[in-house]
């Protein structure tokens, strides 16, 4: 009877993809605002 504790654990697969797809979503995002303070600072000068 207890559902919850049965959908409570999650596949380890699933688990990585959405740790790699967060990881590879932080660092295009750091990847852009570095290219774009240096697109900025090469404008300025």
């Amino acid at each position: 009877m207890n559902v919850e504790g049965q959908e409570a654990p999650q596949p380890t697969g699933a688990s990585d993809i959405w740790k790699a797809g967060l990881f590879r979503f932080f660092l295009v995002m750091r990847i852009e605002r570095f290219l774009f303070l240096k697109a900025n600072r090469l404008t300025t000068f």
